[in-house]
């Protein structure tokens, strides 16, 4: 965990990251799912771990693969042990339980010029210190057909055209977004989230109903830049799902990363010992 304090050593903030040892290698396909209930809205990853020059004495017990649909661990897969086994290889060719809904393509918007009105702004206010951004309304996008436009998958990029650095440069702006009403939510929660928050949900990107425009409406802080974001749900039992306002369509590109966590019999720590990436955009039936 990385961890900056300031200069009163207080916690600024936290970040997780991964460190691994490439001592195996990681195949990985995405296909339809098999399931023909689902064969139209979900993603299927299958995955083989190569392991020539290592012995690993116990797969079942010391693999621990865990997968990731766009590096959001808010809906990782984990508990998967090896179905067969050839040679030096382990063969992960589950369906079901390795099945992520495919979602939508992410909606975006970009503040580079943060005076401008762009494709995604409708409108740019200066406030009292800093300035408003104003997305167009969203609208839900469940039961319409799939509309391919490019995306980067969840992630964001700081970025201004006003100054030489965007590091230091990049202005911060109250970013207002507002999604259309929907019906049958059922007492469901609405957050908005990416690469951009880690992919949280919490009060800070919780959309809330404002009686008077009938709108689902929250205000992000935000630094200059691109931006892919999404709309989720949650339930009262903790399920997230994003499909009930975006929808889901298997030709969704999305990338995949299977990281394979190693417990050697008798040690008193795990380690990664290989990382597998796969994208959607080339899937298979």
């Amino acid at each position: 965990m990385l961890s900056v304090l300031n200069e009163d050593e207080e916690l600024v903030f936290k970040r997780h990251f991964v460190v691994y040892e490439p001592k195996v290698t990681v195949g990985v396909a995405v296909y339809k799912s098999r399931d023909i209930s689902t064969i139209s809205t979900k993603q299927s990853v299958e995955f083989i771990i190569n392991h020539p020059n290592y012995r690993i004495n116990n797969p079942s017990e010391e693999i621990k693969p865990v997968l990731l649909q766009n590096n959001n661990w808010q809906t990782a897969i984990k508990g998967l042990k090896p179905q067969f086994y050839r040679g030096t290889q382990l063969l992960y060719k589950y369906n079901k339980e390795t099945s992520f809904w495919a979602g939508n393509e992410f909606l975006y918007f970009d503040s580079k010029d943060i005076r401008s009105s762009t494709l995604n702004i409708a409108n740019v206010e200066l406030g009292n210190d800093l300035y408003n951004t104003y997305l167009y309304i969203n609208e839900e996008r469940k039961g319409l057909p799939y509309t391919l436009f490019p995306d980067i998958n969840g992630n964001f990029i700081i970025r201004t055209i006003n100054g030489e650095d965007s590091k230091t440069e990049a202005d911060y702006s109250w970013v207002h977004f507002s999604l259309k009403r929907l019906n049958n939510l059922n007492e469901k929660d609405i957050y908005i989230h990416g690469a951009f928050n880690n992919w949280q949900l919490n009060n800070t990107n919780k959309l809330h109903y404002n009686e008077d425009t009938g709108l689902y409406e929250t205000t992000i802080l935000l630094k200059q830049g691109f931006y892919n974001y999404q709309y989720v749900t949650k339930s009262k039992n903790g399920k997230i799902s994003n499909h009930n306002i975006d929808g889901s369509h298997y030709q969704t590109e999305n990338d995949y990363t299977v990281l394979i966590y190693y417990t050697k019999f008798g040690s008193r720590y795990t380690q990664v010992i290989g990382v597998g990436f796969g994208n959607s955009e080339k899937i298979n039936n």
